[in-house]
């Protein structure tokens, strides 16, 4: 991200850099147990051979190529949509997390 503020950017920059610590130490703090939807052997998400995925366009996530047809849900969480071709399915945690089974 790229910021010019004038003549007060020291300033500037340093408060936002701030806030930004900040916001990163509230998301450490906010941890959630997300298990593995399949069984398998998992990678870094870099692996993914779709590139809007591997890229981390998509978000965080993992690589899980799989061993058995069997898919559960990583998390407690609600389903929020099917795709109409059954490929990817998106889940919301009782904290609001949303996730994405691709």
């Amino acid at each position: 991200m790229q910021v010019i503020y004038g003549p007060r950017v020291s300033v500037i920059k340093s408060d936002l850099c701030e806030y930004m610590y900040k916001c990163v130490d509230m998301h450490i703090q906010h941890q959630l147990l997300i298990k593995s939807p399949v069984t398998g052997y998992a990678d870094v998400i870099g692996t993914a051979p779709d590139e809007a995925f591997a890229s981390g366009m998509m978000g965080d996530g993992m690589v899980v190529e799989p061993k058995t047809s069997d898919v559960v849900a990583p998390a407690d969480a609600t389903v929020s949509f099917v795709f109409p071709t059954k490929h990817a399915i998106g889940l919301v945690t009782e904290d609001g997390t949303e996730l994405l089974l691709h």
